[in-house]
């Protein structure tokens, strides 16, 4: 015997509808909004909101894993999630695991898995990477300058490393913002550069574990170490 149409009602009112989760771009906005500022410890709950929310999206784990590298210390962390997207995205997590290496200060290591990385699939922030890299060892840095101007000539950021590095005329006024820090240090004059870099530091990083790891890392900064002048070849 059927049940009444009323009781059937009543059941069906009585039972909570499923709450719907988040839009996980609604939570990376959020992320990107404490980014900007920098307010770290935001930007990394909205993060690992966002990768609960989507555990195979490789962007957001990437910036995750990237988020707890610099600006956390958490060497480890970012390893495990590197590793994690290899599969979807082998050469970003080459890239990857090679900045791990280089906050572990196995600077070797972080060439090699730099190299690879762009090997397999070049992208301007690995090739900006292995170019600075390059450069603070005295080494021809050609090959990756070249990818930098490739695969992102056109940005802020690629531009300002290529004027840096001697390759473009300065810009007369650089372009402010504390995630340009680096950049700006590198074409600050050589008695300014440190300054620079200090600034950045405190911005990028939200603990003094961090800062210590960062400061490691920027020692071996062309920034600090010859800040190269315009050359002989400029482009216009």
């Amino acid at each position: 015997m059927r049940a009444p149409l009323w009781l059937a009602l009543v059941a069906a009112c009585s039972t909570p509808a499923p709450r719907r989760a988040p839009d996980v771009a609604i939570v990376m906005r959020r992320a990107a909004e404490a980014y900007a500022v920098p307010d770290w410890p935001a930007a990394r709950e909205a993060l690992e909101e966002a990768a609960l929310l989507a555990p195979g999206d490789v962007d957001v784990n990437l910036r995750l894993a990237e988020t707890l590298l610099k600006a956390f210390g958490e060497i480890d962390a970012a390893r495990r999630i590197y590793w994690k997207v290899r599969q979807a995205s082998h050469a970003r997590a080459l890239h990857g695991l090679g900045l791990c290496a280089l906050w572990e200060g196995d600077e070797e290591r972080a060439l090699q898995l730099f190299q690879a990385s762009l090997d397999e699939s070049p992208t301007a922030a690995c090739a900006r990477d292995l170019a600075v890299r390059r450069l603070a060892r005295g080494e021809d840095a050609g090959d990756a300058l070249d990818q930098v101007e490739k695969t992102s000539g056109s940005t802020v950021r690629s531009g300002m490393l290529l004027a840096a590095a001697g390759r473009r005329p300065r810009p007369a006024t650089p372009p402010e913002g504390w995630s340009l820090g680096l950049e700006r240090a590198r074409l600050a004059p050589p008695d300014e550069a440190p300054a620079e870099v200090a600034a950045y530091v405190r911005a990028a990083c939200a603990n003094p574990r961090a800062q210590e790891l960062m400061r490691g890392v920027l020692q071996g900064d062309f920034a600090l170490q010859r800040n190269p002048g315009p050359r002989e070849g400029v482009r216009d």
